[in-house]
């Protein structure tokens, strides 16, 4: 075999693996691309900040709480704290919302998001309350001398 013919055999087992890397490269690409797209379509409850930090524990911490969610499809949405069975506020035909309000609550609180017409529950997060000093219960002791 001559040195030309090594070189061509070289040369184009090169190019066929440089082709079949290019052609996986650009698969992963658009698959990558896709999952993206179909992740950011989901549903999901966002909170800004999602803790709150008081000074003693038991104390109301208060915040300005900013809410963003999003749904798979259009339809009746609404928002509600834990335990509350009045919405903090809705939404219709829409898929995607944001609200403010002022958190005060002196323990850790779960929102939701609820799909008024089946009534499921399709996104929950949670605030955090935190304290920086554990309160102590005060214990009154008598002394008779």
């Amino acid at each position: 075999m001559s040195q030309l013919a090594i070189l061509q055999f070289v040369r184009s087992n090169l190019v066929g693996k440089l082709n079949r890397c290019l052609t996986l490269a650009f698969g992963l690409f658009i698959v990558s691309c896709f999952s993206f797209a179909t992740a950011s379509e989901s549903e999901s409850l966002q909170l800004t900040p999602n803790q709150c930090v008081t000074l003693k524990q038991g104390n109301r911490c208060y915040l300005d709480l900013g809410i963003k969610w999003q749904a798979p499809g259009l339809g009746h949405y609404c928002l509600y704290l834990e335990n509350r069975l009045k919405p903090l506020k809705c939404w219709q035909d829409s898929r995607m919302g944001m609200h403010h309000f002022e958190f005060s609550e002196a323990q850790s609180t779960q929102l939701s998001l609820r799909d008024e017409g089946s009534g499921t529950t399709i996104a929950v997060s949670q605030i955090e309350v935190k304290w920086v000093y554990r309160s102590r219960s005060r214990s009154t002791s008598w002394r008779v001398f």
